[in-house]
């Protein structure tokens, strides 16, 4: 190791900031941080670069140091800073009487204030309050936290400065009252190591307190938490503050297409007290009102929160206590070579930086001053490089990557240039490539999904990771990156982190997100499943034969709107109660908004896999008696269940997707394998995921296509050779070309339902036949993503095994899902067969109801509301994420009927703080009551209306993800259903 005259302790701005200088001045200097860089206070602020106008009453002081360094920041960071200006804003209830103070005060500091007429005010910024009384300019910016710190370690690098990340500080060694070094401790490993050095400098913020007590030392820090909350849309372009004294929730910074507002002030004990409150968020939503009226129609991505450190000797706290900073030399306290730095402001982190490098070479006898605002912290890229890089990126794509990798930019081209699907967008929200990515990853200080995270932003755009995260999975895999880490722990440690912000505001929109995620990852792949244990081999697969007989009722004359039962919604249950009334001769109308989740899902029929927190391992029909008395399973009864299989194989057999029974009741669920190198328990499914093939092969080979993204043959692979089921069996993985593009490569990622549609023409099927064929490898048995087709039926499968003299299985992939286009295709057949008319793209606003039953149910179309009367209505609008079920803080509530649903009165009680784990969120049950008729009950648990029926999602009582019982459950119940009408 090379030699170190100071250790710098703590990896925030002030920090690198330090790290930075020392190495500018040519002192051999050590950062070392705990856990990542940028993982504590400045990444949990909202990125406003003050330019002091917040101050400038109360503490001119602060104020002048901001606008100094705001503008030298401006100058030298400009990769870090977007100039955003910002606006001032008094509302109504305002004191009137700051606004003359608050001008004069900033004037005074050599703050640039200018009043904007409130007509060009609201012009330049229309979401603001109609109501504000006045507005003025100030020079306030936004600036990436993450993005600064990193890059003044570049900076610092570049003059040889060091960093050690995951690397804990245990001990401040010292001998006669001197500093000697430092006593650090490997988070990975856990071995510990000697550090010597002649100085320590402790820049840990919140943390300071505890770091000198290290060495016997008592530093006053008041940890203050701050909570903020992410918005999914630039509501403004500009910077927002309240024009009032400091409080909470006023101030709003936009940042790249999203915008953070906050902040509380609330004291704490301890440093890393940031788990965001849901009653938090509510406050803040109430206190940014009056500055965006809106405010609650803008979708909230997450909230987080930070603890600032408050140098507070005098015992004052929250707002009351000084935001300025302090450098407290230890010698005064008997140790010589220990400096303290806290306090302060993000702004003010290179000044804070100066004054302690300033006092620490005057230790050291470093004559050398501070250059840190003459020289820009990481230079521009040169013109051959810029051209280089616009044409591998997408133009804004190319400004992102610039500003995030810094001196690392070069790197990323070059591996763009060498293998062009490097291109390609692995974050689509965050406009991240898998070339950027894969730089990141490869860095020795890159130990998780979250560490990459905050250099990249991967996973913070819209979706919160719900869909790059188990494709970055991938990656990591396929490149041998972080490889002492399992990637199912990786990946679930990632959505855990991202999980922590969204549970706070899990309501609306974030909680129908939250659905689809655990709809693709829980309920379709298993990642909560596990892989100890276990499990009964299966029967050998079967025909799936209906047991009874059926002979299908005609079609039934259709005469205007007389119909006998309206079905709302086109998702699996309605679909089915569709068609099971239809069968019966029902003259049938299916009002629809969108597809449903029948596309989303697998495509096979899972009935129990999961009951509580125990894997059913047996007959999952006896296992129905377990369940809660609430539960669908109950109410309808096991025998209703295998009549809805009966009916279910009668159509898919008419349609030509004969089904195979893959489960028994005498040895219970199979188990599939799936593309994140899971299994998952089923029942019934098409006859190209077989699982006697998966039990009696003992050579797999796992075949991706190069640019298809959400599959990786290494991840699956990796993921099933731990699984009990392929125990003694070998697993390769490789890699076919793209059919599609210039070269194999593509202008877009490509999806198995591109390949799939491909796969429907001759071209299509030729290409993959010549494609396996060419595969070094001998296994007897391909397993491959869900791309045989779109068919209903198992043409291509059977020609493509029969092709290539090998058995082949398709994987469970994540959405779209194909083998559920296969179902809903045969579906719709059997529909259009049996007369059923619909009604596309309607929502349902409410029912008719007269004489205590229901008569008609009203659309709202885009000219006019309409009325559709009927004997009967199925209600198949879903749960949660199809919107059947809405909520709000506090409340959720059925969408057509305004039925009252009961929730947890707490909002941090909704839900559990651990994102994976079987049963255990209170909102995965959250659906309308019946009675035995499928019925909803009111007061008393009586029925409402004897001709209304839930189904599916709808209901309440069980968890479709946690269970694997969504399908099961839908086509239980809306069979169910459409008997009864």
């Amino acid at each position: 190791m090379q030699h170190v005259r100071v250790v710098v302790i703590g990896g925030g701005a002030t920090g690198t900031g330090i790290l930075r200088d020392l190495s500018m001045r040519g002192i051999p200097a050590l950062l070392v941080e705990k856990a990542d860089l940028a993982s504590g206070t400045s990444s949990r602020f909202h990125g406003l670069l003050h330019s002091g106008a917040r101050y400038a009453v109360n503490d001119p002081e602060a104020a002048k140091e901001c606008i100094r360094e705001n503008t030298i920041l401006r100058r030298i960071g400009k990769s870090c800073v977007e100039e955003t200006e910002g606006y001032f804003v008094r509302t109504p209830g305002d004191d009137p009487a700051f606004e003359p103070r608050w001008i004069a005060a900033c004037r005074a500091c050599g703050i640039e204030v200018e009043e904007v007429p409130l007509a060009e005010a609201l012009r330049r910024e229309p979401n603001l309050s109609p109501d504000a009384e006045a507005v003025y300019r100030v020079p306030d910016s936004a600036v990436d936290g993450f993005r600064l710190v990193w890059h003044n370690v570049m900076s610092a690098r570049r003059y040889g400065g060091a960093i050690r990340t995951y690397c804990q500080v245990v001990a401040i060694n010292s001998v006669n009252g001197a500093v000697t070094g430092v006593t650090l401790q490997n988070g990975k490993t856990g071995e510990k190591e000697t550090v010597p050095c002649e100085m320590v400098i402790n820049a840990t913020g919140s943390w300071a307190g505890e770091v000198a007590s290290l060495a016997g030392i008592a530093v006053s820090v008041s940890p203050d938490r701050g909570t903020l909350l992410a918005f999914n849309h630039r509501f403004t372009n500009r910077v927002v503050n309240r024009l009032r004294k400091s409080s909470d929730g006023d101030i709003f910074v936009p940042h790249g297409s999203i915008v953070i507002f906050g902040t509380t002030s609330i004291p704490t004990d301890r440093p890393d007290d940031t788990r965001p409150r849901s009653e938090d968020v509510l406050y803040l939503l109430k206190e940014g009102e009056p500055l965006f009226p809106k405010i609650r129609d803008y979708r909230m991505l997450r909230a987080f929160a930070g603890t600032r450190p408050l140098y507070s000797p005098s015992a004052a706290t929250g707002r009351a206590a000084t935001r300025n900073f302090v450098i407290i030399d230890h010698e005064e306290e008997g140790l010589s070579g220990l400096l303290t730095v806290t306090g302060g402001k993000f702004t003010s982190f290179r000044l804070m930086a100066e004054k302690t490098v300033d006092k620490a070479a005057a230790k050291l006898g470093v004559t050398a001053p501070c250059r840190t605002a003459e020289e820009s912290i990481v230079p521009a890229p040169d013109e051959h490089l810029m051209k280089r890089a616009t044409k591998l990126f997408p133009s804004e794509g190319t400004r992102l990557a610039v500003s995030r990798l810094g001196d690392d930019l070069e790197l990323a081209v070059r591996a763009s240039e060498e293998n062009p699907w490097k291109k390609l967008l692995l974050c689509e929200c965050e406009m991240v490539t898998l070339a950027e990515f894969e730089t990141v990853a490869s860095e020795p200080t890159s130990h998780s999904l979250g560490d990459i995270r905050r250099r990249t932003r991967l996973g913070m755009g819209t979706c919160q990771g719900s869909f790059c995260a188990l494709r970055a999975t991938g990656a990591l895999v396929e490149n041998a990156l972080i490889p002492d880490a399992s990637p199912r722990a990786l990946f679930r440690q990632f959505l855990q982190e991202r999980w922590g912000g969204i549970r706070p505001l899990l309501w609306g929109t974030q909680l129908k997100e939250i659905e689809l995620e655990r709809g693709i990852y829980d309920a379709t792949l298993n990642i909560d499943g596990h892989s100890e244990g276990t499990f009964p081999p299966c029967e050998e697969p079967q025909p799936f034969h209906p047991v009874k007989a059926r002979t299908p009722a005609p079609a039934a004359p259709n005469t205007g709107d007389g119909y006998d039962a309206v079905v709302v919604g086109a998702g699996f249950s309605g679909l089915i109660a569709a068609a099971t009334a239809a069968g019966r001769g029902k003259r049938v109308l299916v009002i629809n908004r969108g597809g449903g989740a029948l596309t989303i899902g697998g495509g096979t029929v899972d009935i129990l896999g999961f009951a509580g927190q125990e894997v059913v391992t047996g007959n999952p029909f006896a296992a129905m008696e377990r369940l809660a008395p609430g539960h669908p399973y109950r109410i309808v009864g096991p025998e209703a269940v295998r009549d809805a299989l009966d009916f279910l194989a009668d159509v898919m057999e008419r349609q030509g997707g004969a089904m195979l029974r893959a489960g028994s009741e005498t040895t219970g669920n199979a188990w599939l394998p799936t593309a994140a190198g899971t299994m998952k328990p089923t029942w019934i499914t098409g006859q190209s995921m077989n699982p006697a093939t998966v039990r009696e092969a003992e050579s797999f080979v796992v075949v991706g296509i190069t640019g298809m993204k959400d599959f990786s043959p290494q991840l699956a692979a990796s993921g099933l050779q731990l699984w009990p089921q392929f125990a003694g069996k070998r697993l390769e993985h490789k890699h076919i070309p793209s059919p599609f593009g210039e070269k194999g490569v593509t202008v877009r990622d490509t999806t198995a339902l591109d390949l799939a549609s491909f796969l429907d023409s001759p071209e299509g099927f030729d290409w993959l036949e010549r494609s396996l064929a060419g595969i070094r490898s001998d296994a007897a048995c391909i397993l491959l993503p869900t791309i045989l087709g779109t068919k209903p039926g198992s043409a291509v499968h059977a020609r493509l095994e029969q092709a290539t003299k090998r058995k082949i299985v398709e994987l469970f992939c994540p959405p779209p899902s194909v083998t559920g286009l296969r179902m809903h295709r045969a579906l719709m057949q059997e529909l259009r067969l049996r007369g059923v008319h619909f009604v596309e793209n309607a929502t349902v606003t409410k029912a008719v109801i007269e004489n205590g039953r229901c008569r008609a149910l009203v659309t709202a179309m885009p000219d006019k509301e309409r009325e559709y009367r009927a004997d009967s209505f199925i209600i198949a609008t879903g749960g949660l994420f199809s919107e059947g079920v809405k909520t709000r803080p506090g409340e959720a509530t059925e969408a057509i009927f305004k039925l009252p649903i009961p929730v947890p009165p707490v909002q941090d009680d909704w839900s559990s703080p651990e994102f994976f784990g079987h049963g255990n969120h209170p909102f995965a049950v959250l659906g309308v009551a019946v009675n035995g008729r499928l019925n909803p009950l009111g007061p008393g648990a009586a029925g409402l209306w004897d001709n209304v029926h839930f189904v599916g999602r709808s209901l309440g009582g069980y968890d479709f993800a946690s269970e694997k019982s969504g399908s099961g459950v839908a086509l239980a119940t809306g069979h169910f259903a459409g008997t009864l009408v």
